[in-house]
């Protein structure tokens, strides 16, 4: 693996995590207050979710966004994919995430003889039509361990996204609300 692959892959893990933080903060902005402070929350445990909410200023938002926060339950053993975000994220920033190539197919190429001397042209032994495949996979010791990356970050982009989305539709029909109920 170029060394450059888990740089990119923690990149990718942290723009991710980036967007909670910035869906957060707008959340609080939208409420009238400052997002000086803000940060998505995520604890070890749920007993201290409340606690966290409370730490990352995530409690200046509206009532709403709060209980949906607390509905996605991030914390281990709550939203496990959740969960993970900020885990690699915080991975990434102290051992990096270089993630292991495995699972090889491509046409065999036989570079000895049977005396094991080198051939002079290396000959492709089986199908040379077989298309050639690599799997790359989070490292063993992460929560995807030997999962495939790609589709991996896929589905936490989605997550993600659909975070994003519902908070922004809280947002409006906080407004929405606020526009009903005033004078």
């Amino acid at each position: 693996m170029p060394d450059e692959a888990g740089a990119v892959f923690g990149d990718a893990i942290h723009n991710i995590r980036a967007a909670l933080d910035l869906a957060a903060c707008e959340c609080v902005r939208a409420n009238g207050n400052s997002d000086k402070g803000v940060i998505f929350p995520f604890c070890e445990k749920a007993a201290d979710l409340d606690k966290m909410i409370k730490d990352r200023k995530l409690l200046r938002a509206s009532p709403a966004v709060v209980q949906y926060v607390q509905s996605l339950k991030p914390y281990a053993g709550g939203n496990a994919a959740l969960r993970a975000i900020h885990d690699l994220d915080l991975r990434d920033k102290h051992r990096g995430m270089m993630p292991q190539p495995t699972s090889f197919a491509s046409p065999a190429i036989e570079m000895l003889d049977k005396n094991g001397k080198p051939h002079a042209f290396p000959r492709i032994v089986g199908d040379p039509n077989t298309p050639a495949d690599v799997k790359i996979v989070f490292p063993s010791d992460t929560i995807f361990a030997n999962d495939e990356i790609i589709p991996t970050l896929h589905k936490l982009v989605a997550l993600a996204d659909s975070i994003v989305a519902a908070l922004a539709s809280i947002i409006e029909s906080d407004a929405l609300n606020a526009t009903k109920s005033a004078p």
